[in-house]
């Protein structure tokens, strides 16, 4: 179904892709599991630990920001809030009888 800006009419209306969701979920695990993996190595945990950290701070942050995307319109550029599919009328043809 189009989804179309009740703005300028254009079916240009944009979502996050649901993808992203399951993106940010994984940068949490990568973000959690790197930092316990590395509690494993020792002394030098004082080095790769703030690296680890601050890599799955930014990837934690990046899929979020695109996850939670408001739906816009490409064309305008404007936000649409509160925006359904649009119902298209579905055109009814009489079955025609074989000869």
């Amino acid at each position: 179904m189009a989804l179309r800006c009740p703005h300028c009419d254009a079916a240009a209306v944009v979502r996050p892709n649901p993808l992203w969701r399951l993106a940010n979920v994984a940068a949490w695990g990568y973000a959690v599991l790197s930092v316990a993996g590395a509690s494993l190595i020792g002394p030098t945990i004082m080095v790769v630990v703030p690296a680890l950290l601050l890599g799955g701070m930014c990837l934690v942050t990046e899929t979020h920001r695109r996850a939670t995307e408001p739906v816009h319109c490409a064309a305008c550029g404007r936000y649409v809030h509160g925006l359904a599919p649009v119902k298209r009328a579905r055109v009814l043809t009489p079955a025609r009888a074989s000869a």
